[in-house]
């Protein structure tokens, strides 16, 4: 699990760029808490397990709270607003990102959308749970007419 981290974070310093972003190590957080339980087990000083649970809680706290203050800020409607005051009945909405795009699916649902999606994905099925509203295109099909993308997509 650490030679995991330390080699994503390693490769992240290298090439400039972010690897390992912390919703990858949810999936690990069994074997963090399995890890703790372990080690909490093996101390029998009453003193340092109330230190290291009063650590684990503060440490847990400040975490939440800052994913509060950043995923729940007031501020991330105004784009949506905004939409809302641009957007016409007739407007359709592309987008290649399904994170943004399936809330955009859900708010402005009276509105066609369209998700371009990487050929080798294999999600139309389960994309379907943002319809009817949006449909996933995986490529230019033959026998439609795209060229309302012409000037968005090239």
């Amino acid at each position: 699990m650490f030679g995991v981290i330390g080699l994503m974070l390693l490769i992240s310093l290298i090439i400039f760029r972010p690897v390992l972003f912390s919703r990858y190590l949810f999936v690990m957080t069994g074997l963090y808490i399995f890890f703790i339980a372990y080690l909490l087990g093996l101390e029998k000083n009453k003193i340092i397990l109330s230190v290291i649970c009063v650590a684990i809680i503060i440490l847990g706290s400040i975490s939440n709270i800052t994913n509060i203050k950043l995923y729940y800020n007031k501020e991330n409607i105004s784009v949506y607003d905004y939409i809302g005051e641009e957007i016409k009945d007739e407007d359709i909405i592309v987008y290649a990102n399904v994170g943004s795009g399936g809330v955009i699916a859900s708010v402005f649902p009276e509105n066609k959308q369209y998700f371009l999606c990487d050929p080798s994905w294999d999600v139309m099925e389960a994309y379907k749970a943002y319809g009817p509203g949006m449909e996933t295109l995986y490529n230019l099909e033959s026998g439609r007419d795209w060229s309302f993308l012409e000037r968005i997509y090239w």
